[in-house]
């Protein structure tokens, strides 16, 4: 996220909300659509449903790629499908951070994930991926942003 951006986001007088959107799919289940909010949100005709969740990400100069997801409050059937993938299944996982006054427009992502771990806690209805990156060498090109706040001599 440049640097602007960011400041929107934790800039105490904006009324702008951001949020992350999941996109998780594998071959034989139903995509699943998720979002870190109170409230569902609509973007490019798909409804991704809200949910508890923490993702953390790698971030510029972080020499580990991979990434972890939380999902709390997971009904039971969703558990069940979880449980239900081969271990070979090769789950994906996207994710994108945007406001939810524009969510078609990304502000930073997209960040594609494979699932290399699954825990789950069946009782407290948690849902814990290890997520590793598909092309690391892309993903960290990807970090390498030359912002004009950073980077002035590059821009004059």
């Amino acid at each position: 996220m440049n640097k602007k951006d960011r400041k929107a986001f934790f800039d105490a007088h904006t009324d702008r909300v951001g949020v992350d959107l999941v996109k998780i799919s594998a071959k034989g289940i139903q995509t699943l659509y998720l979002c870190r909010n109170t409230q569902g949100l609509s973007r490019d005709g798909k409804t991704y449903l809200p949910c508890a969740m923490e993702v953390s990400k790698p971030t510029k100069g972080d020499d580990n790629v991979n990434a972890a997801l939380k999902i709390s409050g997971v009904e039971q059937k969703y558990l069940s499908l979880v449980q239900g993938l081969a271990p070979s299944a090769e789950v994906a996982v996207e994710i994108i951070f945007v406001f939810t006054d524009a969510p078609n427009d990304i502000v930073d992502g997209p960040y594609n994930f494979l699932v290399e771990g699954v825990k789950i806690e069946s009782a407290s209805g948690v849902i814990e991926l290890e997520l590793a990156v598909q092309d690391p060498l892309s993903y960290i090109a990807s970090l390498t942003r030359y912002e004009s706040e950073e980077f002035p001599a590059i821009w004059t």
